[in-house]
């Protein structure tokens, strides 16, 4: 780990280690790909083929590149294809030809993603015949490339030229042959839209310099083995699945085990079973679920679960501990930050430049910074800044946080030079930081700033069992705001008076039974759709 200053403002390694200024995020992964040809580099058994080497992989990249370099006019390409050996052909693909990949979610509602594909210009989405078939309702444009037909009008010689070309040519000619310009460190190098938890979707822009930083940054915290396998379900259009899950192990030379859905128990046990990972990368809703409906059998190899997108609740954690019998640590991040922010580590911790051997994890917390990036705190209310402080919004700086928002949307998250994440955060002197929630999810009740997130906790904590909550506010007459409860449990306002530990100020208003609550893709909790379930006057922003 790193040493870390004064509280209210502190880095990790000298920032300039983390600003890459040598090729691009394409030309790296052309070299990562040569650099280890015969490794496996990913296992996807429900695609129907064997483990995939990274010198076939290169190849059939380098093909569609070429086609799609002559056949797609646009700078920004959509793509809506799942996780395994469509996805990532498709994106290095796209990449190669000099082309901005835009992963785009298909469940979003129709409105939403035609939004996505107006604020990014786009006219050709790359998917397949039976994602198509599967999400009719989907704005597709005109130009829809099926990437499954563009496979098989593949002839042999073509593929057999390809491959003994990324064979015998040196990474530098091969480089040239595919066609990659030299790039700069500040040109776009992925376009990702923010999961529109509370509103619609942001276009989040990530250069060569912010991604090559997050993997430099990650791989310096020496959390991952030279022998470990990377088991991701995670949605391509997620910046976790897409970096962590794709770019990430393809650069680091680790292999990926993968399933079409997250959602998918049955696939993605049998994928693990047969690809044997040894990190599983997914969120604390899907984890919950793995616990009650996949085995301890096909889980037997892993050694870590890192999960992140959202808080992971103590007893889900507890509860994959026992199921699984491997440790489970949970990070933050960001899309704008591409994504990773912090993360916790097995015990001891000690990545490149660690003076000594240092704690890895705190219960509860989400692990500290990682190297290069600066924090600062500030006030919830007023936005200026607070030195000395141990809790406040969090502000962030480093070379992995975005330029900004396609068309210049929400800039006042960026102030001379910091991201205004919009979290609440309590830091320790020893550098861990600690979620207290979303800013945009705080009421203020009687003066008092109240967490809707630290609502829900107390609820699982004295409630327990197999429910979800959201907790939201709204406008109240005599006290500025109130707090409205939506729930599967079934309870009345005496019953969190006599039956939990929250504070009279704390207890919701109104209470609404649901059957279920609505989720994203990403399994974070659909807020806006949690509004529009209480009513049309609840406000998120």
């Amino acid at each position: 780990m790193h040493r870390f200053g004064k509280i209210s403002e502190f880095t990790g390694l000298s920032r300039d280690r983390h600003r890459p200024q040598g090729p691009g995020l394409a030309v790296q992964l052309v070299r990562a790909l040569k650099t280890h040809p015969a490794r496996i580099s990913l296992e996807d058994p429900t695609s129907g083929h064997g483990p995939l080497r990274a010198l076939p992989l290169l190849a059939g990249a380098r093909i569609l590149s070429r086609l799609w370099r002559r056949t797609v006019a646009e700078h920004r390409v959509g793509l809506v294809l799942p996780p395994g050996l469509g996805g990532t052909l498709a994106n290095l693909a796209v990449l190669f030809a000099g082309k901005v990949p835009v992963n785009l979610n298909p469940t979003l509602g129709q409105e939403s993603a035609q939004s996505c594909l107006e604020q990014a210009g786009i006219k050709t989405v790359i998917t397949a015949a039976v994602v198509r078939k599967k999400f009719p309702n989907f704005p597709w444009p005109d130009q829809v490339v099926l990437l499954d037909r563009e496979l098989a009008a593949v002839s042999p010689l073509t593929r057999g030229l390809a491959f003994l070309e990324c064979l015998l040519l040196p990474a530098w000619m091969v480089v040239r042959r595919i066609g990659l310009s030299p790039s700069r460190p500040d040109d776009e190098a992925v376009l990702l839209f923010t999961s529109g938890t509370s509103g619609q979707p942001k276009g989040v822009v990530l250069t060569n310099r912010n991604l090559l930083a997050n993997l430099r940054q990650i791989s310096e915290t020496g959390f991952l083995r030279a022998d470990d396998r990377l088991c991701s379900a995670l949605p391509l259009f997620h910046s976790f699945g897409l970096t962590m899950g794709l770019f990430f192990p393809l650069l680091a030379g680790r292999t990926v085990v993968t399933a079409p859905s997250p959602l998918d128990c049955e696939k993605l046990a049998a994928a693990a079973r047969d690809g044997l990972p040894t990190v599983l990368l997914t969120t604390p809703t899907f984890l919950r679920t793995y616990v009650r409906r996949i085995s301890r059998d096909a889980f037997g190899t892993l050694r870590l679960i890192v999960t992140g997108a959202e808080k992971l609740p103590a007893d889900t954690a507890s509860a994959a501990r026992a199921r699984f019998g491997c440790a489970v640590m949970e990070g933050y991040g960001l899309t704008e930050a591409s994504p990773v922010v912090c993360l916790n580590m097995p015990h001891p911790a000690g990545g490149l430049g660690a003076s000594s051997i240092q704690q890895g994890t705190q219960d509860g917390s989400v692990g500290r910074l990682l190297p290069g990036l600066a924090l600062r705190l500030l006030d919830p209310e007023t936005q200026a800044h607070l030195p000395g402080a141990t809790r406040g919004l969090l502000a962030l700086r480093g070379a992995n946080l975005t330029p900004g928002y396609l068309g210049e949307t929400a800039a006042e998250k960026f102030r001379e030079g910091w991201f205004l994440t919009g979290d609440v955060v309590r830091v320790q002197p020893d550098g861990f930081v600690f979620l207290a929630g979303r800013l945009s999810r705080f009421s203020k009740i009687g003066g008092e700033m109240v967490s809707h997130a630290a609502v829900e906790q107390v609820l699982a904590a004295d409630l327990g069992g197999e429910h979800q909550d959201c907790v939201l506010g709204r406008p109240s007459p005599d006290k500025g705001e109130e707090l409205v409860l939506l729930t599967t449990r079934s309870l009345s306002r005496d019953e969190l008076r006599h039956s939990t530990s929250l504070p009279n100020l704390w207890i919701p208003r109104q209470i609404i039974t649901v059957t279920h609550l609505p989720l994203l893709a990403s399994g974070k909790l659909d807020l806006a759709e949690c509004a529009r379930l209480v009513n049309p006057i609840v406000t998120i922003s």
